[in-house]
């Protein structure tokens, strides 16, 4: 085994780690596995984006160099998870939890967990029946993802950079792109089973984070529900297979929320790191992460405005420190790399003023962005207004999650951003919106499906 191999499959052995990290327990790892490996492949772009920018000049110094840092990683993150977590579960633990009998399963878990797996199965066949066919991704993964990684991977140690910046929309954050070239570059070669995987597997997290938790909140039939659900999103399944940096996005939007869960339930600290640093892995991956940052951190500052001095200044120490990496990250990109905005390249004051008189302009924002809510891929009705529906069916909880109240703050708010956008800057509108409201629809869509079913009814079956 080379020491590419072994600096490829670090991030896997510190999300493993970083799991037993924040969840102890192995009943709550379904939560915190899919968190913990989102987490670590943002934060494995991170360090290499540091690595590209950094003076080597050796691609064998560059793997040599990567691979210590996550060994280094890997061995805080083990003494954290048995040695000290040891000590910390000895001083904790209270009377020993009696074991129960056999259960029977509800009929309800039953039926919807059949309805998951049987979506599930279709999902699989649809990954790789895009895989066949579409091994590079759609036309922006072919165009603009994959070909920065492919530049990146060929181009290093001194052509990438230049070639990277001559791209369409130079702007765009690096995560995915790093990310895909970081496999490339340990493996020594170029293959398309890396993006392929990328996107599945960040797919397949985003459905069963939301499930999961929503399952641990609710119950096992909620949780199988939510899985089903996301499954059954035409739009959602079509980004996962695509390759694009929509369904990235959407899952540390969703990690982001569930981490803030976990940190309110559990009263465990490290939660708040994980959500500075989903946060900010997402404004790594995407523009629209930046707005959503900025969102989220108002939100949650007013939120815990009522609690005491001290234990508001642990949550932020704890926020600052995940979100630091990818700060650093994004902070160096764009001073690197600047690039212009084709949004704002040409825009004047005089073109806002005009657009935002124009009913013309208010109607057609409207009407795209709500048929792409109510629709999403179907032919008939999406899973965003059933899921609604579904929301009130199940009634009103007797007290809303403080999580979910910010998650549906953030949400509704950054579809308000996202509107705006179209609104204001976009300098063909007809053309912007055909090509992209479904991938911005879709970017919340797990975020949306997860608040809802978070939200709604009492939870006779929560665990903790």
């Amino acid at each position: 085994m080379t020491i590419g191999t072994v600096a490829a499959c670090l991030p896997l052995v510190a999300a493993l780690l970083f799991a037993r990290v924040l969840e102890r327990d192995w009943r709550g790892w379904g939560v915190a596995l899919p968190a913990a490996l989102g987490a670590m492949a943002g934060l494995s772009s991170v360090v290499f984006w540091l690595l590209l920018v950094a003076p080597i000049e050796s691609r064998a110094h560059l793997v040599a160099i990567d691979a210590t840092a996550w060994m280094g990683l890997t061995m805080v993150l083990a003494w954290r998870a048995f040695v000290r977590g040891a000590s910390l579960r000895a001083d904790r633990d209270s009377a020993p939890v009696p074991m129960s009998g056999v259960r029977r399963v509800p009929v309800g878990v039953w039926l919807a967990a059949t309805l998951a797996l049987a979506l599930a199965a279709v999902a699989l066949v649809r990954v790789a029946a895009s895989a066949a066919t579409l091994p590079h991704g759609e036309w922006d993964a072919w165009a603009m993802w994959n070909a920065r990684a492919r530049a990146i991977a060929i181009g290093y140690p001194s052509a990438w950079r230049p070639v990277v910046h001559a791209m369409p929309h130079p702007d765009y954050p690096l995560l995915l792109p790093v990310l895909i070239a970081r496999f490339w570059i340990d493996l020594g070669r170029e293959t398309v089973a890396v993006p392929i995987a990328v996107a599945a597997a960040f797919g397949a997290a985003t459905v069963v984070l939301a499930a999961c938790s929503v399952g641990r909140r609710h119950g096992a039939a909620r949780g199988w529900l939510t899985a089903a659900i996301l499954l059954a999103s035409p739009a959602f399944l079509t980004a996962a297979v695509s390759q694009y940096a929509d369904v990235p996005l959407a899952f540390y939007w969703l990690a982001a929320f569930v981490a803030c869960d976990q940190a309110m339930r559990s009263r465990r600290p490290i939660w708040w790191a994980a959500v500075g640093l989903s946060l900010t892995l997402a404004a790594w991956t995407k523009d629209e992460g930046i707005a959503m940052l900025l969102l989220a951190v108002v939100t949650l500052g007013v939120c815990m405005g009522g609690s005491r001095a001290s234990g508001r200044m642990a949550r932020v120490a704890w926020f600052a420190a995940g979100a630091l990496p990818a700060v650093v990250a994004v902070a160096s990109f764009r001073y690197l790399m600047p690039g212009p905005s084709y949004l704002f390249s040409h825009l004047s004051f005089a073109d806002v003023i005009a657009r935002v008189r124009s009913l013309a302009r208010w109607r057609t924002v409207a009407e795209a962005m709500g048929g792409e809510i109510w629709l999403g891929g179907a032919a008939r009705i999406g899973i965003l207004p059933i899921t609604a529906v579904v929301a009130v069916a199940l009634g009103r909880p007797r007290h809303w999650p403080s999580a979910g109240v910010v998650a549906a703050v953030c949400v509704a708010g950054m579809l308000a951003i996202d509107a705006g956008v179209y609104l204001l800057l976009s300098p063909n509108l007809v053309w912007h919106l055909s090509t992209s409201v479904d991938r911005v629809i879709v970017q919340l869509t797990p975020a949306a499906v997860w608040t809802l079913l978070t939200l709604a009814g009492p939870s006779p079956h929560a665990t903790t």
